[in-house]
């Protein structure tokens, strides 16, 4: 069989000589030759050109679940480059990716302030963001990990269902390396699970980012299962850091959701976090050791003597103490690793054991038979979830609003506890959503109605009886989580009601407090602080002069 030619075409020669072109006929075929190439050479690039076209819009259409497509906006253009042109981290950093991260740095740290101690703060934790994210990058997986959980942060702050199923695809890509990594790792490799706690807290993070409650609960199973053996030696973990977020983030879950955290507490600060006073008298050794020039004025602490419970006095005496240095702390740079930190980890512990003891109060009370609304169950269960709302609110650790006064109905939209500021404000601000991620009032406002409705008939028979400042105290603590509430104008149609506004003045009158200087000396023996919840008294003479009140 005679081979086939490896083409086949037809060639047009052009022999130029002296008068070759002269001849019409001639003239017309080179031309004719001309043009037809020339057609054909631009049909060829228009095809490629359309196919190139189709395959970017195919690409395109298969990276939506990988990459997030933003609308065209001054942010977008502004943002549409390579941070990372070289590859140089192990993910792509696409503009979507450079976007995540600008809106996490720029929105969510905090502002610099005007005082030195405000700057150096702000510095020190942008610093730190910086380190983090570099940190994860290094990693794929715990890249992967991160950006979900920035992107579930923001999905629920815009509202947006692409942000979503991007926070979803970050995950499913952790999950499956994860998978992969946990496979391969020997049995030797167990001494120190950093990297797989690590990675484990990120995916826990961004759970209670996208408000994923039933995975959170999972993940955090998981970690006490690496942390707490049963019959085996705990691991060794010398972060503090990873310690404290991952206690902070399985906080956050079991508040928002009012149930059991997932560790033991006890065990687990003594294991991990063994540095943080347990007792007044550990708290004041730490004082002097740091403050040695403040010994001399420790602070006088003032509770009721109603207050016989050796876990709230413990609880309310600490948080006194930490309104008292907190200041101090803040202003000396030099405390930042050391008293801020023990500090702040404590509130986190006291958040935990308090919802912790909500869970067993309320459990043990829903088991009477038959129901007794004076058992002290019922009145320890409504003093763990105020306390827990208090240290959370007066901690910053609850993203509720500044109250208004009476009259001011107008809020600034916040984003977590920090203002946007930057260049992605307008976008922000302009958005309908704008939901708070880590806002536990709403579920603590609800449970604490319930019980001080239940106990309330029995309550007000023994209105003469001392411990019914528990009661006006709770009540107080309810009204401003109320006040604090997007929405909230004194009605009862608005935010979250204003029952507990109402039952706190009425309470107040039983027991003959009708002007805000009595009850506000009651209240200073629990937890107060007059710059926290500075609505309140407008709002307790508002209610009070509203008919039936006065």
């Amino acid at each position: 069989m005679p081979r086939a030619p490896p083409f086949q075409t037809t060639l047009t020669f052009v022999v130029r000589t002296q008068n070759s072109l002269k001849d019409p006929l001639e003239k017309s075929t080179v031309n004719s030759h001309i043009a037809r190439v020339t057609h054909e050479r631009r049909r060829k690039k228009e095809g490629a050109r359309q196919k190139l076209v189709r395959v970017q819009e195919q690409e395109s259409d298969s990276d939506d679940s990988s990459s997030l497509q933003l609308a065209a906006s001054p942010y977008q253009l502004l943002g549409s480059g390579r941070a990372d042109p070289f590859d140089s981290q192990s993910v792509v950093i696409n503009a979507s990716v450079d976007w995540l991260l600008s809106f996490v740095r720029d929105c969510l740290m905090p502002p610099t302030g005007k005082s030195v101690a405000q700057k150096q703060r702000a510095l020190a934790w942008n610093a730190q963001f910086i380190q983090d994210v570099s940190f994860a990058l290094q990693d794929e997986c715990l890249a992967y990990a991160y950006l979900s959980r920035f992107a579930a942060i923001l999905s629920t702050i815009l509202v947006d269902n692409r942000l979503k199923i991007l926070a979803l695809t970050y995950k499913a890509e952790v999950s499956s390396r994860l998978r992969l990594r946990l496979r391969a790792q020997r049995p030797s490799d167990y001494g120190n699970i950093e990297s797989i706690c690590w990675l484990i807290y990120s995916l826990l993070a961004a759970d209670v980012a996208a408000q994923d409650y039933a995975a959170a609960s999972l993940h955090g199973k998981i970690l006490r299962c690496l942390l707490q053996p049963e019959g085996k030696p705990v691991p060794f973990l010398e972060n503090r850091r990873l310690v404290r977020s991952i206690l902070w983030q399985d906080t956050q879950r079991a508040t928002l959701t009012l149930t059991r955290t997932s560790f033991e507490l006890d065990q687990f600060v003594r294991h991990f976090l063994p540095e943080i006073p347990k007792s007044m008298d550990e708290w004041y050794d730490l004082l002097d050791d740091l403050l040695p020039s403040e010994g001399s004025g420790r602070p006088t602490i003032v509770l009721d003597e109603v207050l016989q419970c050796r876990d709230f006095r413990l609880m309310f005496s600490e948080t006194k103490l930490y309104f008292s240095t907190i200041k101090v702390a803040v202003a000396n740079t030099t405390l930042i690793n050391d008293l801020t930190f023990a500090l702040a980890t404590r509130s986190i512990l006291m958040q935990a054991h308090l919802v912790n003891k909500y869970t067993t109060f309320k459990t043990e009370a829903d088991g009477l038979d038959p129901p007794d609304p004076s058992n002290v169950l019922h009145r320890h269960a409504f003093m763990s979830l105020a306390t827990l709302y208090w240290i959370r609110f007066a901690c910053l650790h609850e993203n509720s609003l500044n109250p208004n006064s009476p009259g001011e109905w107008t809020r600034a939209p916040f984003i977590g506890r920090q203002r946007a500021a930057t260049a992605l404000k307008p976008l922000i601000l302009e958005t309908a959503g704008n939901s708070l991620i880590y806002g536990a009032g709403p579920g603590i406002i609800r449970a604490l109605r319930q019980i001080m409705t239940y106990t309330k008939e029995y309550a007000m028979s023994m209105v003469n009886d001392p411990e019914t400042k528990f009661r006006l105290w709770a009540l107080y603590v309810g009204a401003i989580a109320e006040q604090a509430q997007d929405g909230f104008d004194g009605t009862e149609e608005k935010a979250h009601g204003n029952w507990h506004n109402i039952e706190f003045v009425q309470h107040a009158g039983l027991m003959g407090l009708y002007q805000w200087e009595e009850v506000e000396d009651k209240l200073k023996k629990f937890l107060y602080v007059e710059h926290i919840g500075v609505g309140a008294r407008k709002w307790f003479v508002w209610f009070q002069s509203k008919e039936g009140f006065s």
